[in-house]
C-alpha cells in the first residue's frame, strides 16, 4: 500500500500508478477510496482495458452492480482475450441474477483458458442457479480435478452433492477439503449438517466444534449446536443449558437473523424459561415479518407451559395450518406437532381431544 501511494505521489498522472493503488486499496477493504483511485485512473487513460477492469472490481465491492457490469464490459471490448476481466464480469452479472449472461461469459472464458479452475467453480454456481443440478457438479468435479488442493472448490462440491441427497460423498469432498485448508471452519460447518441429516448426532456435534475452534464468533455453528441441543431425536443428547449459550452466542453475532432467534426461543422452551422462549420466537417473527410452523409450535407450548390454554390452542392451530399448506411431511415439523399436541392434550396429529380414561 505504502509503495503504491508513494508511486502516486510520484506520478500523478500515471494510470498504471493509479490502478495499482485501487487493487492495493481493494485488498485493505477501503472500497471508497478504491474507487477513487480506479476513477482516476479511468480518466487518466480510458483506453486502458486494466483501468477499467480495476475500477469495475471497486464498483462491485461497493455494490455499485450497473457501473460494474459497464466497467468490467468496457475492458473485455478493450482487451476480449483477458480472462480476467471476463471471469469479473462474470460475478457482476451473477450479482444482478443475470444467469444467462453469466454463463455466457464464464464460458467464454473457459475456452481462452480451459484449465483455470476458479472459472468452473463459477461455471457450476451459474448452472446451479439454473437449476441444472447435474451439469454443476460436472463443473465442479472439473474444478477438483485441475486444482485437487482447492479447498473451496471441494466445499462447493459437497454442497452441490449434498443438495442431491449424497451426502456420503459431499462429505467425504469436504473431509478432503479439511485436509487441504485445516485452518478453515467451512467444511466441518457443511460436515455438521449432513452428519446431523444422517442422524450422527454426536459426530455433528464433533464437526460443528471442530468448526467453531477455528472460528470460535461464526454465527451458523453456535445456532446448529443450539437447535441440535434443543431438539435432537435423540433425547439423551439434548442439553439445554448448552442450547440457550449457543442459541444466545448466535443471535449476539447475528442479530437480524430470523432464524437464529427461532432457535432461541426453542432452546429458552427446554430450559424451562417460558417468558424468554416467547420473547425470543416473536423477534424472530417481527425480522421476518411472517412467521411458520416452527414459530407457532413453540409460542404453543411456551404458552401451555405459562398457563394460558386459549392462546396455546390458537398458536397450535395456526402452526398445523401452516404446516398442512406448506411441509406436511417434515420430520422436525411433525416432530414438533407430536410433541405439542400431547402437551395441549390432543391427538396425534393434534385433531380430536384424546380420550380420558
Amino acid at each position: 500500500m505504502r509503495f503504491a501511494a508513494l508511486g502516486v505521489a510520484l506520478r500523478p498522472e500515471s494510470a498504471t500508478d493509479q490502478y495499482v493503488l485501487c487493487a492495493c486499496l481493494l485488498d485493505a477493504g477501503r472500497a471508497d477510496e478504491a474507487v477513487a483511485a480506479g476513477r482516476e485512473s479511468v480518466r487518466l487513460s480510458p483506453e486502458d482495458a486494466f483501468a477499467h477492469n480495476y475500477y469495475g472490481r471497486a464498483l462491485l465491492q461497493k455494490g455499485e452492480l450497473d457501473g460494474a457490469v459497464a466497467e468490467f464490459r468496457k475492458s473485455v471490448s478493450l482487451k476480449p482475450t483477458d480472462v480476467s476481466a471476463l471471469e469479473a464480469l462474470g460475478w457482476a452479472l451473477m450479482e444482478k441474477q443475470d444467469v444467462d449472461g453469466a454463463l455466457a461469459v464464464t464460458r467464454e472464458a473457459i475456452r481462452l483458458n480451459p484449465t483455470y479452475g476458479r472459472l468452473h467453480v463459477n461455471l457450476g454456481a451459474a448452472l446451479d442457479q439454473k437449476g441444472d443440478h447435474t451439469a454443476a457438479i460436472a463443473a465442479y468435479r472439473e474444478a477438483v480435478r485441475l486444482r485437487p488442493g482447492d479447498a473451496q472448490a471441494r466445499n462447493t462440491l459437497g454442497i452441490a452433492l449434498a443438495r442431491q441427497g449424497k451426502l456420503d460423498d459431499a462429505i467425504a469432498e469436504w473431509r478432503e477439503a479439511a485436509k487441504r485448508a485445516p485452518a478453515q471452519p467451512d467444511a466441518y460447518l457443511n460436515m455438521g449438517s449432513a452428519l446431523g441429516m444422517q442422524k450422527k448426532w454426536a459426530e455433528a456435534v464433533a464437526s460443528y466444534r471442530e468448526a467453531l475452534s477455528r472460528k470460535p464468533d461464526l454465527a451458523p455453528a453456535h445456532n446448529n449446536l443450539a437447535w441440535l441441543f434443543a431438539t435432537c431425536p435423540e433425547i439423551s443428547m439434548r442439553d439445554a443449558r448448552q442450547a440457550v449459550f449457543h442459541g444466545g452466542r448466535a443471535v449476539e453475532l447475528a442479530p437480524g437473523d430470523a432464524g437464529f432467534w427461532n432457535t432461541l426461543g426453542m432452546a429458552r422452551y427446554r430450559d424451562g424459561d417460558w417468558k424468554g422462549a416467547i420473547t425470543a420466537v416473536k423477534k424472530s417473527m417481527e425480522i421476518a415479518k411472517d412467521s411458520d410452523a416452527s414459530d407457532c409450535f413453540i409460542l404453543a407450548m411456551a404458552h401451555s407451559q405459562s398457563g394460558d390454554a386459549r392462546q396455546a390452542r390458537e398458536w397450535f392451530d395456526k402452526a398445523v395450518a401452516w404446516m398442512d399448506n406448506n411441509k406436511p411431511k417434515d420430520e422436525e415439523l411433525l416432530r414438533s406437532r407430536a410433541e405439542a399436541a400431547e402437551l395441549l392434550g390432543l391427538g396425534k396429529t393434534g385433531g380430536e381431544p384424546k380420550e380420558k380414561k
